[in-house]
């Protein structure tokens, strides 16, 4: 639907794409480098920026410097504040926030993509929106009280529901807003290392998404990057939300598991060994390429790392060479087929520390010593945050399956292995690319088998320093009575 601007003169719809990055991600041209481009910027790279479309993109918290700093010291820790206390995060979220308020026309589509931490970002930002609505242009005045009731702490750690304020939205936000499509990579539960500043209403349910896509990794285990799943709205919900134009809102959601740890999923490991990675990444760019983004086909072979064919035509697509040129040696084909190992060095030892963590059984939070216990892959009815239960399949991506089948990939979690994955037809989803997982009911997971061997190991090699250790002790003692 066109609209017309103050001057009479009609615009067309155009898409608004919000990308948002994980902690510590952010643009790298640094070919020598040993971590690459996550798969926000990848994506993002993808997108044919027109009159028609047009994105935003944002690092992840802790990337960027304080501009108050007077000292690289100073700097330092400002990016330290932010990935071990989410130091920024609020201003990462009303930045986009500020964006949409400034780009955002009638009939815009608007589509989100976040990674880690930033896939929370955009969840938080969706959560706003579906609570407050998007203000008018001229009302930034009154972004700080949205934000600020919108994210009221909950007591005694429980999540408090904090009600839509109607009569705000009626008064001083847009009508008929609604977010066309959410993609995001593995979002995490924790919004900083050291704490979690908070739990945000509508992040886990959200009726203003109308299609939400979720590719998740099967195989992370640290305590601070535990998986943070994005449900369907109920009907209730839905219903709420009702409006003449759209009178049956209606809501689509699919999430994935993929093989590999966070990073394998979203990306950012070396540009050598992102084949896990790359799985995603294309599943993504289709799913929002279907949802109506406009895609550069040869820039998505690119950052696939695939051969460019065909070449884009000197004649009438210059700009699209000279950005092939630019960019071609930051995207080589990855040859590298593995699962990188992320609970190593210090990672390890905060797996000893008491984590709390959201039990989706019983729906409460509770405190545990991690021991690097692996994520659980749901199966049936969860309980929500807000107390909502809800029927939860589990699909995994068949490059998880085809690795299980042909190269010893053995997920602990994935209970019955092979044989409990079955495949299933998804709506929209090419044939054969789903497997619908059913573990066998007298079967238990395998949760932190390697982790407790890799205890035992460090316990055993403390005695043995200990031993050495008293042995040492004593012959000094020994030669000085002498």
């Amino acid at each position: 639907m066109a609209t017309e601007n103050f001057q009479g003169e009609t615009k067309k719809p155009k898409n608004i794409v919000v990308c948002c990055d994980g902690t510590g991600n952010k643009f790298i041209d640094d070919t020598d480098s040993d971590d690459s481009n996550s798969n926000v910027v990848k994506l993002y790279s993808t997108l044919r920026i027109t009159n028609n479309q047009v994105g935003y993109y944002h690092p992840g918290v802790g990337t960027s410097d304080d501009p108050k700093a007077e000292s690289k010291l100073a700097s330092l820790w400002y990016r330290t504040k932010g990935m071990a206390f989410a130091a920024g995060f609020k201003d990462n979220v009303l930045d986009a926030y500020r964006y949409l308020m400034e780009t955002y026309d009638d009939g815009d589509q608007v589509y989100m993509i976040g990674f880690s931490r930033g896939a929370y970002t955009v969840r938080a930002l969706a959560g706003l929106l579906d609570g407050y609505g998007l203000l008018c242009k001229g009302n930034e005045g009154h972004l700080p009280y949205a934000w600020n009731e919108y994210a009221r702490q909950h007591d005694d750690r429980k999540l408090k529901k904090v009600e839509s304020n109607t009569r705000f939205k009626e008064t001083f936000s847009r009508r008929k807003f609604r977010i066309h499509f959410l993609g995001i990579w593995d979002t995490v539960s924790s919004v900083g290392w050291i704490n979690t500043p908070l739990r945000l209403f509508s992040v886990a349910q959200n009726p203003t998404v109308k299609t939400a896509r979720h590719a998740i990794s099967i195989d992370e285990r640290r305590c601070f990057y535990r998986d943070n799943l994005f449900e369907k709205a109920t009907d209730q919900q839905l219903a709420a939300i009702a409006s003449e134009d759209d009178p049956h809102p209606t809501q689509d959601v699919l999430q994935v598991w993929f093989p590999g740890v966070h990073s394998d999923v979203g990306g950012s490991y070396s540009q050598d060994s992102s084949v896990l990675s790359n799985n995603s990444l294309e599943w993504m760019i289709g799913e929002i390429e279907k949802a109506g983004a406009d895609i550069k086909l040869h820039m998505q072979q690119l950052v696939l790392g695939e051969d460019i064919n065909p070449m884009p035509d000197a004649a009438t697509e210059l700009d699209e060479l000279r950005r092939i040129a630019a960019l071609k040696d930051l995207y080589v084909k990855p040859t590298k087929k593995m699962v990188h190992p992320s609970l190593n060095g210090s990672w390890c030892l905060l797996e000893l520390l008491p984590h709390r963590y959201y039990d989706k059984d019983d729906g409460v939070e509770n405190w545990r010593t991690p021991l690097g216990m692996r994520r659980r892959l749901p199966s049936g009815k969860i309980k929500l945050p807000d107390g909502k239960f809800a029927t939860q399949e589990t699909f995994i991506h068949r490059t998880a399956r085809d690795w299980m089948a042909s190269r010893g990939y053995e997920p602990g979690n994935v209970v019955g292995g092979v044989k409990s994955l079955s495949p299933v037809e998804v709506e929209g989803q090419p044939s054969g690319s789903l497997y619908l997982y059913q573990p066998p009911e007298d079967k238990k997971p395998v949760q932190n088998e390697a982790f407790v061997r890799w205890s035992i190991m460090i316990a055993v090699t403390g005695a043995e320093l200990a031993f050495v250790g008293g042995l040492g002790a004593l012959a000094v003692w020994a030669i000085r009575l002498l």
